[in-house]
């Protein structure tokens, strides 16, 4: 049965039946255990009203907790409805997940919840009766493009209760949530990463919430962005640096033969099955997202033009948006030419070696400070507890993954979202010291491939250009970043076609490099070896 259809409690995660288990999960950060903030049944005994209340004590909104008060101002932004006429619905759900014989869901023969359910009612009956589940219902702190609600279990037979988040996409046809499924799944299975469990799914809008949803468990701790306005240490920004740096390279270590998005189907027998798809051709002023596949055939054909090399991939991407645009309005003469621009560009850039080495491996996508939950330690410690926001990754060409966290050694930048994603000043040598020390235990453990990716001027280009692959152009500021990325080549090519015959140099990376040597302006002296390919890698059919 595909995925898309489906409204189910993944056989891999723990079943909503057994949420409430004594026994703790493997995986890092699975759980949060709310006895290691502050004990309900400490003064309460097994009542679980009492644990409800010291539950809402203020050590869970304190800063060891992924809660935060929200501003009631999303609701009027996203149209949404208000919290407070939201929750009886969400404890519906609540109800029907995880204490289905307390009350009878409602709906039609449709909902597979409903068989599962009522099945289970029928063993059920033959056996005592479970004890009913109570439940903390409480706002968290969302996204642009998720409500998220935060759910507290609390069991009458007073065992620990579990805490999960309730992720609910704020403009439904935009959602991919069970591409959002299949990557944590993926991730979860080919990675130490740590990062959400799904515990279960609706991609239907037939539920309770009447949307679709994805319920993870809680990563415990902060994010790293909030670490980092209370207050961090440098030897705790060290740590950091250490353990971002680490990330990026087990990412780098899963390769594929081509760019693509993971995909998770289940046939029939219940065998799951990843797949590499190609990227949509679809842009906001496009809902309906409307495939192309006249200029460029079928699914078959696009994936072999993505597997032959990285120029391929962007002159099959940029045809695509082509055909796209002629399919909505024929009359797009100023569009179809920066697409035929771009296409020139992409391959003057590879033959001058601007686009890397034609391997693909997996890319967050968004791996910035608001997307690293952390815990710090007594001991001025810290370790990360999860990585969220995994909505953008992506098999890409590996020059993507290799953009810098850069917030790593720039102060003062955590306020600024557009800074964060500028990267013209990624290699500038920091003014603090204990900065350029962060700096340069980074560069040590990815290695001088990986800092060459990162900071030779045209690879910043060849990103934008990753952006613009994706995106396609459907506002006056992508036909800005269109010009400015054109102009900026035509001046560079220029100056590099220069380097070039200067120094007799193959390639743009050869020429820069010697260009360092030779003015002595080469970065920090940078250690560490080149990630080797894992075999962990998916079907491509």
């Amino acid at each position: 049965m595909s995925a898309h259809n489906s409204t189910n409690v993944l056989p891999q995660a723990t079943d909503i039946g057994n949420l409430s288990s004594d026994k703790p999960e493997a995986t890092s950060g699975s759980l949060i255990d709310v006895r290691d903030q502050k004990d309900p049944k400490a003064s309460s005994g097994n009542d679980p009203s009492q644990a409800i209340d010291a539950l809402k004590a203020p050590s869970l909104s304190s800063r060891g907790s992924s809660f935060h008060p929200r501003s009631a101002t999303s609701t009027f932004t996203y149209n949404q409805i208000p919290f407070e006429e939201f929750r009886p619905q969400v404890e519906e759900l609540c109800h029907l997940l995880w204490s289905p014989s307390a009350r009878e869901p409602q709906g039609g023969s449709n909902n597979r919840f409903l068989s599962i359910l009522r099945s289970k009612k029928l063993n059920r009956s033959q056996g005592p009766r479970p004890p009913l589940k109570r439940f903390l219902i409480e706002r968290m702190t969302g996204g642009s493009y998720n409500r998220v609600i935060g759910i507290t279990i609390i069991s009458a037979d007073g065992k620990d209760p579990v805490q999960v988040v309730l992720r609910l996409p704020r403009y439904i046809p935009d959602a991919n949530l069970e591409r959002d499924v299949a990557i944590l799944q993926y991730v979860r299975q080919h990675s130490t990463i740590p990062v959400p469990e799904v515990k279960a799914f609706d991609f239907t809008s037939n539920n309770p919430v009447n949307s679709p949803y994805v319920i993870q468990n809680r990563i415990p701790g902060i994010t790293l962005q909030d670490a980092a306005n209370n207050g961090m240490s440098h030897k705790q920004w060290c740590i950091a640096a250490k353990e971002v740096a680490h990330i990026i390279l087990e990412l780098q270590r899963i390769k594929h033969p081509h760019p693509g998005i993971i995909t998770l189907s289940t046939g029939d027998n219940g065998v799951q099955t990843f797949t590499v798809e190609p990227f949509d051709i679809k842009s906001p002023a496009d809902p309906e997202g409307r495939q192309v596949q006249a200029q460029y055939g079928s699914r078959s054909t696009v994936l072999q033009n993505y597997e032959l090399n990285t120029l391929r991939f962007f002159a099959t991407q940029f045809g695509r948006w082509r055909a796209r645009e002629l399919q909505v309005d024929p009359t797009s003469i100023l569009y179809l030419n920066h697409m035929h621009r771009l296409t020139d560009m992409v391959s003057a850039m590879y033959r001058l070696g601007c686009l890397g080495d034609d391997t693909n491996c997996l890319s967050h996508g968004d791996l910035a400070a608001r997307n690293i939950m952390v815990q710090i330690g007594s001991n001025n410690s810290l370790t990360i507890t999860g990585v969220l926001d995994w909505d953008r990754a992506a098999f890409t060409p590996t020059f993507v993954s290799c953009a810098p966290p850069w917030w790593l050694w720039q102060d003062e930048i955590f306020g600024d979202v557009d800074a964060l994603e500028d990267e013209t000043n990624a290699d500038e040598e920091p003014p603090d010291p204990e900065l350029v020390e962060v700096k340069r235990i980074f560069e040590e453990i990815v290695g001088d491939d990986y800092c060459s990716q990162a900071y030779m001027r045209h690879y910043p280009m060849a990103r934008r250009l990753w952006w613009i692959a994706m995106h396609g152009n459907y506002s006056d500021s992508s036909f800005q970043l269109i010009d400015t990325v054109l102009s900026e080549w035509a001046a560079y090519k220029i100056e590099l076609d220069g380097l070039m015959a200067d120094d007799d140099a193959e390639t743009a990376d050869s020429a820069l490099q010697q260009e360092g040597k030779d003015n002595k302006k080469a970065s920090p002296a940078r250690k560490g070896s080149q990630t080797q390919d894992s075999n962990a890698t998916v079907d491509s059919t």
